[in-house]
C-alpha cells in the first residue's frame, strides 16, 4: 500500500481533479492525503480523502476567498504582480512545511498539479516518485498553440507562431522569480 500526497493550488477545480484520482487509488487499497491550506479542508474531506493542513499561520481560513476576491478585481500588470507575490509566498510555505508534514504521515509518492511548480522539488527532497497531473490546458509552450489565457486561435502562419513565441517568452520572464525561489531551495 502506498500513501500518496496531493499537492495542488487551492482552487476547487484543482482540488477535485486531484481527489478524483486519489479516490480511485483509495478504492484500490492505497491511502491519499491532500496537503493544502485550511480553506481546502472541507472540500478535500468531502471528496473522501484525508487532509493535512499546511501554511495555517500565513494562510488562515478564509484567506483564499479574500485572495480570489482581490485578484478578481485586478487587471494587467497589477494582477500579475499580485499573483506573483502570492505564488512566491505559497512556494515558500510549501517548501518549508510540506516535506516535514509528508514525512510525519508517511507519504511514499506524490501527485503534483502542474499549477504547483514546487512539487517536483518536494518529491526530490523526500526521495519519493511523483506524477504531474495536467487537469487544465497544458502549460507547455508550443509556437503553434497560443498561451491558455489568450483568446487567440491556433497559429497557422509565421506571424502567428512568432506572436506565440514572444508571448511564451514574456511568460517565461514573468515567472523567473518563481524559478529563482525554487532553485534557492534546491541549492
Amino acid at each position: 500500500m502506498n500513501h500518496f500526497g496531493l499537492i495542488c493550488p487551492p482552487g476547487a477545480s484543482h482540488v477535485t481533479a486531484s481527489t478524483t484520482i486519489a479516490r480511485e487509488l483509495c478504492q484500490r487499497g492505497h491511502r491519499a492525503t491532500v496537503f493544502n491550506i485550511l480553506d481546502v479542508e472541507e472540500l478535500g474531506r468531502s471528496e473522501g480523502v484525508e487532509f493535512h493542513p499546511i501554511g495555517s499561520k500565513d494562510h488562515p481560513k478564509g484567506s483564499f476567498k479574500e485572495f480570489s476576491k482581490r485578484f478578481g478585481q485586478m487587471h494587467g500588470i497589477e494582477a500579475l504582480r499580485f499573483g506573483m507575490k502570492i505564488a512566491l509566498r505559497e512556494i515558500d510555505m510549501l517548501l518549508e512545511e510540506a516535506p516535514a508534514a509528508m514525512r510525519a504521515v508517511g507519504v511514499t509518492a506524490l501527485f503534483v498539479d502542474q499549477g504547483q511548480p514546487a512539487g517536483s522539488t518536494i518529491a526530490e527532497h523526500l526521495g519519493v516518485p511523483f506524477v504531474t497531473i495536467c487537469n487544465a490546458v497544458p502549460s507547455d509552450p508550443d509556437p503553434c498553440v497560443p498561451p491558455a489565457f489568450t483568446d487567440w486561435g491556433p497559429a497557422t502562419s509565421w506571424a502567428g507562431r512568432f506572436r506565440n513565441r514572444a508571448a511564451n517568452r514574456l511568460i517565461d520572464l514573468a515567472t523567473t522569480p518563481l524559478r529563482r525561489k525554487i532553485n534557492s531551495y534546491r541549492n
